[in-house]
């Protein structure tokens, strides 16, 4: 009896370990059927605080924040939510996109991708709508002079440089100096090689002597797909008698002061030479 009772332990112990080693199986097959289905889950983030700006002509750059390890982004465009379509790629925060139509309204998703899989598109899509008024082509800068203040008369060298992602599709580029106060408007010199326009122009005078301010604008035009563009900078500057150092103003001095005694030198000279001939004269009539 007690070796049937043993046996009856014995063949409940062994059921008992079976049972162990096999929850101990499920378990671990269990933990792995979890693990790989957090990870199919564990897509990144989404990305937040999408913004845009201008990029030039027909261009848009898309921006944004994302936190997380993702190795690429993608962007999405449409004209609603129902028919947005994949139009890029980019690895950095940011993706251009260039081909829009202006005056057009297009909403913009961006996902995340890495490993794991994408992340699902943002809570809010970014709407927007370029417009002719905002789609600048070139932007143009002033590269020369520097200093605002000049002597009158003086030569200055105007120099502009011209930059733009589209330099490719502009056609036409020409630039004008004008200043309205003296009605002047004249074109500059194109530089390809350095994207610059530049014009030696001489400052206006003054007769008064008195400093003043003039206005110079420079006007940038062209044509891009067939649709014109300008861009206009204005600089003030400020005109100022030139500088006289000692060496000139003794040299304008003795000219003053000549022009003004003038008469006077003219009539003592001639009132040496009356004397000195009626001195000669008189001395031969006494001899």
């Amino acid at each position: 009896m007690g070796s049937l009772f043993f046996g009856n332990n014995q063949e409940i112990n062994t059921g008992l370990l079976l049972l162990l080693m096999m929850e101990k199986k499920f378990l671990l097959v269990f933990a792995c059927v979890v693990l790989v289905a957090s990870m199919a889950w564990a897509v990144p983030n989404p990305v937040t605080n999408m913004n845009s700006e201008s990029f030039g002509f027909n261009s848009i750059k898309i921006t944004w924040d994302h936190e997380g390890g993702a190795t690429s982004f993608k962007t999405y465009r449409g004209a609603s939510i129902n028919n947005m379509q994949n139009i890029g790629s980019s690895t950095e925060r940011f993706y251009i996109d260039q081909g829009i139509d202006l005056d057009k309204e297009y909403l913009y998703f961006v996902t995340a991708i890495d490993s794991s899989g994408e992340s699902s598109f943002p809570l809010y899509a970014l709407s927007i709508t370029q417009t002719a008024s905002s789609a600048k082509p070139f932007t143009i800068s002033l590269v020369s002079p520097i200093k605002k203040v000049f002597s009158f008369g003086e030569k200055v060298y105007f120099v502009v440089n011209i930059s733009s992602y589209f330099f490719g599709e502009l056609e036409g580029l020409e630039a004008v100096l004008i200043n309205k106060d003296y009605g002047l408007e004249k074109p500059m010199a194109f530089d390809a090689g350095k994207n610059t326009f530049s014009l030696s122009e001489t400052m206006p005078s003054s007769e008064s002597k008195e400093e003043f301010s003039t206005t110079y604008l420079v006007r940038v035009s062209g044509t891009i797909d067939g649709n014109p563009f300008s861009e206009s900078e204005s600089h003030l500057f400020t005109l100022v008698p030139k500088p006289v150092y000692f060496p000139e103003m003794f040299v304008a001095f003795v000219a003053e002061a000549l022009l003004l005694f003038s008469p006077v030198f003219v009539l003592l000279a001639l009132a040496i030479i009356i004397a000195f001939s009626w001195r000669k004269y008189h001395l031969k009539k006494i001899a």
